[in-house]
């Protein structure tokens, strides 16, 4: 990676990907973009014309927070889910990390259809919309030993590591059978397929006492399920699957299980995540402070719910 910077900004060219990404900050305001070669040519020239803020806030918008509020609490606005993943050189990740608020999936498709400043996300999203699948895309089968090898894969992947189990997480064939082939007491395990393809991993379980306490979810007597999932193939990132498959495990769960409530505990530092239990009829309830260890910390988790 190539970068060049100045005051308040940051630009980086990927030449692996061809990328070119650039972030500004400006008192509690911050703004990550994608750019283009013209653009990233242009920055650092020093003439009025081209000022750098200016260059950089006409890429299109990626990511954007203000903590600069004196009665409200830091917002982040999402314009693109693999934000961290264009730019993992840039501070977009800890400014949402530390943002309270993330702007809801609907304000921001209203932002992008209609704010003049939006134009460059409004051709983005226009170009992909022919990636929308079919129903059927999406589909599971139950987990079984043949699975390990995909397992070993995925959580040997460190771009999948970072959202599950944790970059120090060290996966080898004992580790791996002992954990994934060990019954789930109430529960069960599946692989996520898509268009036949095996591209993720799931689990669901029926909620005890220990979950009760350990969520602070009242045991009204409906049966409740947790459940827990990754997409293991990057590129298959950022197209619906996850959202898909929770629509369809709600239908499952519902039908075959009974179940009156599902819930999930993001992290609170995985946006992309979030975005797709939201779109899937999930709810953000409240916080989890402290909630999992990962990574060698403790990280803060949302529980969200979705009543069927």
């Amino acid at each position: 990676m190539q970068f060049k910077k100045g005051p308040g900004w940051k630009a980086c060219y990927d030449e692996e990907r061809e990328l070119y990404t650039a972030e500004r900050s400006w008192r509690g305001f911050y703004q990550l973009c994608q750019i283009d070669r013209e653009i990233y040519e242009r920055l650092e020239t020093g003439t009025a014309e081209d000022d750098p803020d200016a260059l950089i806030a006409s890429g299109r918008h990626l990511f954007e927070a203000d903590d600069d509020y004196n009665t409200s609490a830091p917002t982040a606005t999402v314009y693109d889910e693999d934000y961290a993943e264009l730019a993992p050189w840039s501070r977009a990740k800890a400014r949402a990390e530390r943002s309270a608020v993330i702007t809801n999936r609907e304000l921001t498709d209203f932002m992008v259809e209609n704010f003049p400043g939006e134009e460059k996300n409004r051709e983005y999203r226009e170009r992909n919309a022919d990636r929308e699948d079919p129903p059927g895309s999406v589909a599971v089968r139950p987990f079984s030993a043949d699975d390990l090898p995909l397992m070993r894969k995925w959580l040997t992947d460190v771009r999948v590591l970072e959202f599950y189990e944790g970059r120090d997480y060290a996966a080898t064939d004992e580790t791996l059978a002992e954990h994934f082939l060990e019954e789930i007491p109430g529960g069960f395990r599946m692989i996520i397929l898509y268009r036949g393809m095996p591209v993720g991993y799931a689990q669901a379980y029926r909620l005890n006492g220990d979950g009760f306490r350990e969520y602070g979810w009242e045991d009204d007597g409906r049966t409740v399920f947790a459940m827990d999932q990754f997409i293991g193939e990057p590129e298959y990132w950022n197209r619906g699957i996850g959202s898909s498959f929770l629509l369809l495990m709600s239908s499952y769960l519902k039908k075959y299980e009974s179940a009156g409530i599902i819930l999930l505990d993001p992290h609170k530092n995985n946006p992309r995540a979030i975005r797709a239990y939201l779109k899937a009829g999930f709810e953000i309830v409240k916080e989890l402070p402290a909630h999992e260890l990962f990574e060698g910390r403790y990280a803060d988790c949302f529980l969200m719910a979705k009543e069927l």
